[in-house]
């Protein structure tokens, strides 16, 4: 039969190898949980990297969607302004052409206008010269008139003749002289219209 001092032992001994093999047990149990939370660790932080990769590439095939659609606008945006600004050029060449149709064509009315007047003018001029004449003329028959008493009635009809010959000639140069006036009145009016339309 077993002593009481040797139950006092070999439940010392199983109380002790109960213990270190609780002990272990429990060691292994948290090196276990240790490599379990070191593997969900290691799981959750590829997870998380696969999702941050997963993240990165959805963002940038976003971007560059975005990207493509943004040039896609900006070339759009340029080619219309490219088409306006040609249709903006011709229309400026355009009106520039007729500018330039209608200045010369002002230039040639002009030049016309300066030489009828100048041909105004040289004819004013000559109409002047009559007209010293002719008052030259008058001044003569006046003397002439004067004498007419000591003329024969032939000689005196002649000089009555010549006279009204030359009141009909004085008729004449006044009526050149009024036409002058009226076509320089008119060319100055034109020419007026003229300077105005080009202003």
């Amino acid at each position: 039969m077993i002593s009481w001092s040797q139950a006092i032992w070999c439940g010392a001994f199983v109380l002790l190898a109960g213990a270190l093999l609780g002990g272990f047990l429990f060691r292994w149990k948290q090196r276990k949980l240790q490599a379990l939370r070191v593997a969900e660790e290691a799981l959750l932080q590829e997870k998380a990297r696969r999702e941050a990769e997963s993240a990165l590439r959805e963002a940038r095939l976003a971007a560059n969607e975005e990207a493509l659609k943004l040039r896609e606008q900006m070339e759009k945006s340029f080619a219309t302004r490219r088409r306006e600004l040609s249709d903006l050029e011709q229309r400026l060449a355009e009106r520039e052409s007729l500018i330039n149709r209608q200045l010369e064509g002002l230039v040639q009315r002009e030049n016309d206008l300066r030489g009828r007047q100048e041909t105004i003018e040289e004819k004013g001029t000559a109409l002047e010269s009559e007209r010293e004449e002719l008052n030259w003329l008058l001044k003569l028959r006046k003397e002439q008139l004067q004498k007419l008493s000591q003329l024969s009635e032939a000689e005196a009809r002649a000089l009555l003749l010549k006279g009204v010959e030359k009141d009909a000639l004085q008729d004449a140069i006044d009526l050149m002289w009024h036409i002058l006036d009226d076509a320089k009145l008119k060319v100055e009016e034109h020419a007026r219209r003229i300077i105005s339309f080009v202003i």
